[in-house]
């Protein structure tokens, strides 16, 4: 289990439980000699674990206000230049977004729809429904944590 520690040190015997949140650190230490053993004391750690891990506020997992260089109003799509294959410069929305571990781009060719709102609306659209999906997993990945083997 994470954040859980075996303290074998001197005088000291017993399992030190950590749980990080926010850049804080709460920690507890559960003695061999106050729980009777040292199983009794790494049961008790892990309900400790497992409490604060219930209680915890979970972190949203992307981005909830606009950065300053934002310029079309809408976190995680922006307007640039793309350089093309054949030497062409052109205009395209990119919308930035997570799945799994892996950080993710799709490109939105001005010139392949009608006008450039119509180009935006489909961004938009699409960084909507990454934000959904990026919940849904966000969401999936709690339970599976919160729930026993």
């Amino acid at each position: 289990m994470t954040g859980l520690t075996r303290f074998d040190y001197g005088s000291t015997h017993g399992w030190f439980a950590r749980h990080y949140e926010d850049g804080r650190v709460t920690s507890r230490l559960y003695s061999d000699r106050c729980y009777g053993d040292p199983e009794a004391a790494r049961q008790a750690a892990q309900a400790f674990l497992a409490q604060l891990a219930q209680q915890r506020h979970p972190r949203v997992p992307f981005r909830t206000r606009l950065s300053r260089r934002n310029r079309t109003g809408v976190i995680g799509v922006c307007l640039r230049r793309k350089l093309e294959k054949n030497g062409a410069s052109v205009s395209v929305y990119d919308v930035s977004y997570r799945l799994g571990s892996r950080r993710r781009t799709r490109t939105f060719r001005l010139h392949h729809y009608a006008s450039r709102q119509a180009a935006f609306a489909a961004a938009v659209a699409f960084r909507c429904a990454m934000e959904a999906a990026m919940r849904h997993e966000a969401e999936a990945a709690r339970n599976s944590a919160s729930s026993p083997p």
